[in-house]
């Protein structure tokens, strides 16, 4: 029996052991170098974007033009519509300013070069310089602007004034009412040749609808008016003020009077009271009395009815009244001559 092969065992599985450590070590010994480096790597990468974005830069922009007070005109030869202009700036100034946003638009007041009896309009270059430092960041520093300047034959357009036409629904919640609705300006200026504008009686704004919010009494809502083939309009904010109220119940006892009744003849109603109730804004409840109501039935009735009862019917309603409900809504009677 050989008593040392427990102990040859032990002392290979303790070499292998030291192996599988050794190898781990190695492992763990490359994995950390790599890692290291990918670190150095960012670092680095980081560093020159910082700098990057620190460093200035001329570049080349295309800004649109916005043209004020020029609809009244018509315009002879090309009309500019954009603006080619040559800046200098950081890098971190461009990236967030010109490339994550939408690039400004260049508003040119046409009336301050507009001389009366003078078709020829120059719109100079210290003032289109002036126009884009206002649109552009302060550390921007323009190196040069294409056009320099620029040079309209304007002629005057035909004139017209026309009412405008709302389109907007306004979509009021369950138990509410529109009670009032505003559009300003009530009419606009309208510009074209006499031919296109001979047939113009209305304008009309866009078709749209929009939703009362809970609890909201008021709204306004800006519109916009449907193009006219070429027709420009006078440039104005048009407005549609809507008021909006809580409707509310209200009721009465009336008593019901006999029209177009013959000479001779006596019309016994039964009941001749009615009870009457109307739905009506909570604005106008405290107003509302029986005496704006008239309620009658129609001796020329009797022919058309069916059986011994007449409708009754409604006349002299206010207009805000929403809806109304009878009760009953027919009556029997009994015909006696005289």
């Amino acid at each position: 029996m050989n008593l040392f092969v427990p102990q040859q065992k032990n002392n290979l599985k303790a070499k292998e052991d030291a192996k599988s450590s050794s190898k781990r070590f190695s492992s763990f010994k490359g994995g950390g170098k790599f890692a290291t480096f990918f670190i150095f790597l960012l670092l680095s990468i980081m560093f020159w974007w910082v700098q990057s974005l620190q460093a200035y830069y001329i570049e080349r922009l295309t800004l649109p033009i916005k043209y004020k007070n020029l609809n009244k005109y018509a315009v002879s030869g090309e009309l500019p519509q954009t603006l080619e202009v040559e800046l200098r700036d950081q890098g971190i100034v461009f990236l967030f300013n010109y490339t994550f946003s939408s690039l400004p638009e260049i508003e040119l007041d046409i009336a301050k070069f507009k001389e009366d009896n003078n078709e020829k309009v120059s719109i100079p270059s210290n003032y289109l310089v002036n126009r884009i430092e206002k649109a552009l960041p302060s550390s921007s520093k323009i190196k040069g602007v294409s056009p320099q300047e620029i040079n309209l034959k304007l002629y005057p357009l035909e004139t017209k004034i026309v009412a405008i036409k709302s389109q907007l629904e306004p979509i009021p919640q369950d138990g509410f009412i529109v009670t009032k609705r505003e559009l300003l300006p009530k009419n606009i200026k309208i510009y074209g040749s006499k031919k296109n504008l001979r047939k113009i009686r209305y304008v009309y704004t866009e078709e749209l609808s929009v939703e009362q919010k809970i609890k909201e009494l008021t709204l306004e809502k800006e519109l916009s008016l449907q193009a006219i083939k070429d027709v420009r309009f006078e440039e104005v904010k048009i407005i549609e003020h809507i008021v909006f109220d809580e409707l509310i119940e209200k009721n009465f006892e009336k008593r019901v009077h006999i029209e177009n009744l013959p000479k001779g003849f006596r019309l016994r109603l039964l009941p001749s009271l009615v009870s009457l109730r109307v739905t009506v804004p909570k604005a106008m409840y405290s107003r509302v009395k029986a005496s704006d109501f008239d309620l009658y039935i129609d001796y020329n009735d009797l022919s058309k009815e069916d059986g011994a009862a007449l409708q009754v019917k409604l006349k002299n309603s206010p207009i805000w009244v929403e809806r109304y409900l009878l009760t009953p809504s027919k009556i029997q009677y009994i015909l006696e001559s005289i």
